[in-house]
């Protein structure tokens, strides 16, 4: 628009101008109004401060982006060393926790294990006495006695560095393909003798449609199913029943040992593998053993990568079963 300025006032302003070129128009009139034609046109060019650059706006979002960039960045290290200060007191008080539980598991392990030695070496001690001093009439039955007081002592000795060596990861296994059709059928023939003259009723169904090869250690295996039915015969009343399950899924040799009554609860069932646990009841310490068998069974299965699960018996009793996949695994998975 026009700016109308009078004589005394000469003077138009224009400010805050962006850069650019720009064309000052002036048009006057005289004293008889008659305006000058045509206007007066001057060029006028508006040169940008250093602050109205593309440069200096580049420059400036440049910074802005770097400074963001830096904040995000101390920000993102800020929180990381928080959570890894965290984690590493969450770490510390858990390995406190589990060494104190591991402690006063270890305390445990030895007052028991020391419960259990003294028992046949206060024996031995008492029949070595009865020996020494001609209290015995029958010499020959107390050095019988003498004989499997010693046994006890070296099979408790035995299981304890079998279990030791399975908590350092020192367990030794042969392993070796076997037929599992031929390999069960051998070890449910040499089981049935065992239970048999015990008194127990012997069953078995092994379901295996097809010869297939599994891979473990045998003489493991077989000490496995040792000790579940020897714990078997220890703990089922007489006349009982004693049955062997097997057969082979897509991935897994799967087999069951299971007996008749007494049972055990529900609530002792995720017990049975701990060290030393027996069950005050029917399953008592009555039937002797060391109360090792089923932590040794689970110690071999899990170093084979398998499963061994406990749980109530059709039959009335306790059923435990084994899972051992069928391609062994390496040692790192």
């Amino acid at each position: 628009n026009w700016i109308n300025t009078n004589s005394r006032q000469r003077v138009a302003t224009y400010t805050s101008l962006a850069p650019g070129n720009y064309t000052l128009k002036v048009i006057a009139k005289n004293r008889a109004n008659v305006w000058s034609k045509p206007p007066l046109a001057i060029k006028v060019t508006v040169h940008p401060k250093y602050f109205q650059t593309w440069w200096f706006r580049i420059l400036g979002l440049a910074v802005c982006v770097y400074l963001l960039f830096q904040f995000i960045k101390w920000r993102v290290r800020k929180l990381a060393e928080k959570e890894h200060l965290k984690n590493e007191m969450l770490l510390t008080t858990e390995r406190a926790e589990m060494m104190t539980e591991l402690v006063d598991k270890k305390n445990q392990l030895l007052a028991d294990v020391s419960h259990e030695l003294r028992t046949p070496l206060t024996v031995l001690q008492l029949k070595v006495e009865a020996l020494q001093h001609n209290l015995v009439k029958d010499v020959d039955a107390s050095y019988d006695s003498l004989i499997v007081k010693i046994g006890d002592i070296n099979t408790l000795i035995n299981d304890i560095y079998q279990l030791s060596q399975s908590d350092i990861g020192a367990l030794q296994l042969d392993i070796k393909s076997y037929d599992s059709r031929e390999i069960i059928n051998q070890w449910a023939n040499e089981l049935s003798d065992i239970v048999e003259v015990k008194g127990f009723e012997w069953r078995q169904r092994i379901i295996l449609p097809k010869p297939v090869n599994v891979i473990f250690d045998g003489d493991k295996i077989k000490q496995v199913l040792n000790n579940l039915i020897a714990n078997s015969i220890a703990y089922t009343d007489t006349p009982g029943v004693i049955r062997l399950l097997a057969r082979i899924s897509k991935t897994h040799l799967e087999i069951k040992i299971e007996d008749s009554s007494p049972g055990v609860s529900n609530d002792n069932l995720p017990k049975l593998f701990e060290r030393l646990f027996r069950i005050e009841s029917s399953r008592s310490r009555a039937t002797g053993g060391s109360g090792l068998g089923l932590a040794i069974c689970k110690s071999i299965v899990v170093a084979h990568h398998g499963e061994i699960i406990s749980s109530r018996s059709k039959l009335g009793g306790l059923a435990i079963v084994i899972k051992l996949p069928l391609q062994a695994k390496s040692k790192g998975e």
